[in-house]
């Protein structure tokens, strides 16, 4: 991704960013959703009154490398916003995510909050979903 795809990465989450009020919020995971943690502490920071949860490794590490307050889901598993990125989003305004490797606990999240915001670029946009990527599946062991 270039300087433009970049900045219009950038230019989302600072957008999302910008709706967010303190409480707890989930974090995805995805190169657009690590613009969003930098938003985050470059806005708020130390965290602002916020307490973040996070659906990757790498989200984790990134939010608390810049200084933010990264709690565990078994703390309190209800969230008042999720801010993630997506991987491709339809004409019909379908969108898949996941496709960072972390669709099961992105979906979690998702529908423990009360809030979804999801910020797109224009290199997302497509006409019908799995045009620019695979739709993203995962196996997850159950009960074994």
């Amino acid at each position: 991704m270039g300087d433009s795809g970049d900045a219009a990465k950038a230019a989302a989450a600072r957008s999302a960013v910008a709706r967010l009020t303190p409480g707890r919020v989930a974090l995805g995971t995805g190169s657009t959703a690590a613009w969003a943690v930098r938003a985050i502490a470059e806005r708020f920071p130390n965290g602002g009154g916020f307490e973040f949860v996070c659906s990757s490794r790498a989200t984790e590490d990134l939010a608390r490398s810049l200084g933010l307050p990264v709690r565990d889901l078994r703390e309190d598993d209800r969230f008042t916003v999720m801010v993630d990125g997506a991987d491709e989003v339809s004409d019909a305004l379908d969108l898949t995510k996941g496709g960072g490797g972390a669709l099961f606990r992105e979906k979690l999240l998702a529908v423990l909050s009360e809030e979804l915001v999801i910020m797109v670029d224009p290199s997302k946009l497509v006409t019908r979903l799995g045009e620019r990527a695979p739709i993203p599946v995962e196996v997850v062991p159950f009960a074994r």
